[in-house]
């Protein structure tokens, strides 16, 4: 009987947002309140579990920070990522903040809890001169085989479990509002199979009779880990999109190209979008 009910209750929540739905695209006056809007998640960070000298349980959470640690007289490509996060006792819960470096040039971490957390980290040298606790692994960039020790004393081994690793992936996804009140997405991430868009922008969203009509741009990483910035070093790919959707927003067409690339040339197509006639869709150019 509950699940005939819940059954019973989702077709019903169904049927109110398709007349939702219907109501305010087709209802005079109203189509000038909806908007388009994107949305790109990351999963950029670290979480790991495990245990102090297999005694002291603790959670640690990292993510990379926005600056880069070296001479800043060299090339990014030349300089290492900073690592910011914390980590508690499982048992107390009360973080702890964390700084250091992913030592990508000389593969190896090293995260510090500063003696006094107003003190700054020093980027030129990837390093804390004054500190109360160290994470470290000298050998390699595996988080979960580091050390800890606390200044000017004993170090001891840490078993750590990776609960989420860092991903370069990302999740793009465009979103109609009417009234401020979300009423479709569409994964562009999945529509296109491409897995490192970073950019995503609505050029031209226009409803018709026939339904709603919408160009968007967005660019993607072809080469995400090929350097820690700029655009062409890390494969920068732009694209043209076109969907259409009809008045219960139901797809009936997409489509998407390549229009320029840092790294391919060959795979440029050339197609263009008119301003103010997005129902036109992807316009093939000469180049």
């Amino acid at each position: 009987m509950g699940k005939f009910n819940q059954n019973k209750t989702i077709n019903m929540n169904k049927y109110i947002l398709f007349i939702l739905i219907t109501f305010l695209i087709s209802a005079k006056g109203i189509t000038q309140n909806w908007s388009i809007e994107s949305d790109i998640s990351m999963e950029r960070y670290y979480l790991l579990k495990g245990k102090i000298d297999d005694k002291y349980t603790i959670t640690m959470y990292l993510e990379e920070g926005d600056s880069l640690c070296g001479d800043n007289t060299t090339s990014d490509r030349w300089r290492d990522a900073t690592l910011v996060g914390w980590y508690f006792y499982d048992k107390l819960k009360i973080k702890i903040p964390l700084i250091g470096s992913d030592y990508r040039t000389d593969p190896h971490i090293a995260l510090f809890v500063l003696k006094n957390y107003l003190d700054s980290f020093d980027y030129k040298n990837c390093t804390a001169k004054d500190f109360k606790e160290k994470f470290f692994n000298d050998k390699n960039r595996d988080l979960t085989k580091l050390n800890w020790r606390q200044k000017d004393k004993a170090t001891y081994l840490t078993n750590m479990k990776m609960i989420h690793n860092y991903s370069l992936e990302t999740n793009a996804e465009l979103i109609i509002k009417i009234r401020d009140v979300e009423i479709k997405r569409i994964n562009i991430s999945q529509k296109t199979g491409l897995k490192y868009i970073i950019e995503l922008y609505d050029i031209d969203p226009k409803k018709l009779p026939d339904g709603l009509y919408i160009t968007f741009s967005f660019a993607e990483r072809s080469n995400p880990g090929g350097a820690f910035s700029g655009y062409c070093g890390c494969g920068y790919e732009q694209y043209l999109g076109y969907v259409h959707f009809d008045n219960q927003l139901n797809i009936k067409k997409f489509d998407f190209k390549k229009v320029d690339s840092c790294i391919d040339y060959e795979s440029i197509e050339f197609y263009k979008v008119i301003k103010g006639k997005p129902e036109l869709g992807l316009i093939e150019t000469e180049e």
